[in-house]
């Protein structure tokens, strides 16, 4: 991995060789937090630029200690300039476990830079007020274990730090959306202002990066969408505290498990709802005395991804007007296609006025984002049927991960 550090370097105190291990923190230092995905067991290395290096082994939030092992040393090379200071420290994930290798990780890079003013903190992301570096939800890189080894044989990881700002992201444009929305307590009238917010932007087609033969690469604009990244964005927005939640969220909404990868991707609705509704974020509607039908389908639309056979439920178009009763604003609504290679083929956002039932979507053939009634796009359209799931309240206490 490469740490680089820009700026007036000749104003960085670095400490000199020899300094106890247990103390490299207390000055500059770059650090690396390593977890597998899904364990609360992790490893802490620190890489001085003195060439002084030390790891740590925990159980559990800050449960362990220095390990005194020197076949664990890092291999580390340093270069300096005037206003540039670059760090490679080679790790070797076999010397933490044997399953460390295969493993999915997450990753956790910071650093503590001296001057003479004193220290300041730096991470990819720091989850509370206070810089807390053991803080799992500040392990903000996923890695999988090819990708991770075609990277340990060159020494880097730093083309994995574009996950941490996506591209297209406007942070400063997020934190104003959610100024507009955090004295709402309820999730679907958060939803309700995002969506509305958003009417007139462009359609844009294919608005995502990556396929079978392209590296995937994690957007965030917010100046065009297609039908899902509209309302995979307002959800993301919706469930946010802040920029940094709000793409924590859109990845995990995403993707499967959250892992930044094309195959990954929720390509299908189908498996979009299934992994949302997985993950707590969403949960399907149903009504009692609304039918429901079931169809077979085998995907296979998108080139370069295996065929997948699923069965798809939904309530038929007949039965909409009593099913059209018991939505809600903020409710998600997803149209089953009547092809047989295809779950579903365009989605919207439910907004209600009184009786009236409106959706708010990213249309293809009007070039925008747009509002019309239900009924409109239900009587132009033949379909399968639909599918209305209800996005979730944050779980107070819950972390992003």
């Amino acid at each position: 991995m490469t740490f680089r550090l820009d700026g007036d370097i000749p104003g960085i105190r670095v400490s000199p060789p020899g300094v106890l291990r247990t103390q490299l923190w207390r000055h500059t230092c770059f650090e690396a937090f390593i977890a597998v995905e899904g364990q609360t067991a992790y490893h802490e290395f620190n890489f001085a630029p003195s060439g002084d290096w030390a790891v740590y082994a925990f159980s559990g939030y800050r449960n362990g200690g220095l390990v005194a092992d020197e076949t664990m040393r890092p291999q580390i090379a340093v270069r300096s300039t005037s206003n540039q200071l670059e760090l490679d420290a080679l790790v070797r994930l076999d010397d933490l476990s044997p399953s460390h290798p295969r493993a999915v990780l997450r990753i956790g890079l910071s650093a503590v830079i001296e001057t003479s003013d004193g220290l300041s903190y730096w991470a990819l992301r720091h989850p509370a007020d206070k810089p807390d570096f053991h803080n799992a939800d500040g392990f903000t890189l996923l890695v999988e274990p090819p990708r991770l080894n075609r990277l340990k044989a060159r020494g880097r990881v730093k083309n994995l730090m574009k996950h941490a700002q996506p591209r297209g992201l406007r942070r400063r444009r997020v934190e104003q959306l959610l100024s507009k929305t955090k004295h709402l307590c309820s999730v679907d009238s958060r939803i309700d202002i995002l969506s509305r917010h958003f009417l007139g932007q462009i359609y844009q087609p294919n608005p995502l990066i990556g396929s079978a033969d392209t590296p995937e690469v994690f957007t965030a604009a917010l100046d065009g969408f297609d039908c899902v990244t509209y309302i995979e964005t307002i959800v993301a927005l919706a469930r946010a505290s802040n920029a940094d939640d709000f793409t924590e969220w859109l990845r995990k909404i995403r993707y499967e498990q959250g892992l930044i990868q094309w195959e990954r991707r929720n390509h299908y609705m189908s498996l979009w709802i299934r992994n949302n509704v997985r993950a707590g974020i969403i949960k399907p509607v149903s009504v009692p005395t609304v039918p429901t039908l079931s169809r077979e389908r085998v995907l296979n639309v998108i080139p370069g991804l295996a065929a997948q056979r699923t069965r798809v439920k939904c309530v038929p178009k007949r039965a909409m007007p009593t099913l059209a009763r018991y939505l809600r604003s903020g409710d998600l609504i997803f149209f089953a296609s009547t092809a047989k290679n295809l779950d579903v083929f365009h989605a919207g956002i439910i907004a209600r006025d009184g009786k009236k039932v409106f959706m708010r979507h990213a249309s293809r053939s009007k070039g925008l984002v747009v509002e019309q009634e239900l009924s409109e796009f239900l009587k132009a359209n033949r379909m399968a049927g639909v599918i209305v799931v209800r996005p979730q309240a944050v779980t107070p206490g819950v972390a992003v991960n």
